[in-house]
């Protein structure tokens, strides 16, 4: 869960919101919304894909803080020889000099200041068999 406020307004983005109309009132953009494809674990049948969210801050003053499941202990472990699915992270400024990897799984990432981009990963699933080639 990924909470965003500013001096106005306190809301958040849960782990199934698409990018579209929940961000027409904040100062916030979505700048992407992709699959995660090297979150999956591998298998004979590859683990589900997480997701990844690209925000852009758009007003001075936001204030990040976020909550992440599963970032030590991943529960989306491989079944019969399947590799786990990765864990959820979130990235601030990702690219930049200043890129922040955060990890815990609460934190108070601080204020943000106006074009920074917050990264949210989310989690993979396990993959269920060996993959093809393994003995």
């Amino acid at each position: 869960m990924t909470y965003f406020a500013s001096s106005d307004a306190r809301y958040r983005i849960a782990s199934d919101t698409a990018c579209g109309r929940s961000f027409r009132q904040y100062p916030i953009r979505c700048l992407q919304y992709a699959l995660a494809e090297d979150s999956a674990g591998d298998g004979a049948a590859r683990g589900g894909y997480g997701v990844i969210r690209d925000y852009q801050v758009l007003e001075a003053g936001t204030l990040l803080k976020y909550s992440n499941e599963n970032t030590l202990d991943v529960l989306a472990r491989g079944v019969e020889g399947g590799g786990s699915g990765r864990h959820s992270y979130l990235v601030l400024r990702p690219g930049t000099d200043g890129e922040e990897v955060l990890m815990r799984r609460t934190n108070d990432a601080g204020v943000l200041r106006p074009n920074d981009v917050v990264r949210a990963v989310s989690g993979g699933g396990g993959g269920w068999g060996r993959s093809p080639g393994h003995a």
